[in-house]
């Protein structure tokens, strides 16, 4: 089963695409926070295969399959070892971004994902005090 959740609007026709593997839909009696996207939902509207991104685009739906990972962006000056980070993108996947690193002349760079803003935020107090 493939789940998709409605941030926008409640699910009604004209709002999910009408396809053969669909299921059903379910809508909530107001905005609810879903543990699924970690954020708030209308409803949302269920099929036996994955639909393709373009239609998940085109009518506004998160796929439940998908998490939210934050990433930060921390810089050490190779001079002073002086570390400075800030909380820099979020993305929704299926699995966590790869972090990356790269190393300059003056400084490196490390973009390390995390599960969650309140793990990448106590990263960063970790590496900056």
């Amino acid at each position: 089963m493939n789940r998709y959740y409605s941030k926008l609007r409640p699910v009604s026709l004209g709002t999910f695409p009408k396809k053969n593997t669909y299921i059903g839909h379910h809508n909530f009696d107001d905005r609810k926070f879903c543990d699924d996207i970690e954020d708030y939902a209308w409803g949302y509207v269920e099929y036996s295969e994955p639909l393709a991104e373009k239609e998940i685009d085109m009518y506004d739906l998160v796929d439940a399959s998908q998490k939210t990972y934050y990433s930060v962006l921390f810089r050490v000056n190779n001079a002073t070892g002086r570390v400075s980070a800030k909380l820099y993108n979020s993305v929704m996947a299926a699995q966590k971004p790869d972090n990356k690193e790269t190393s300059g002349k003056t400084c490196n760079t490390m973009l390390c994902w995390y599960n969650s803003v309140e793990e990448a935020q106590k990263e960063m107090e970790d590496y900056t005090m």
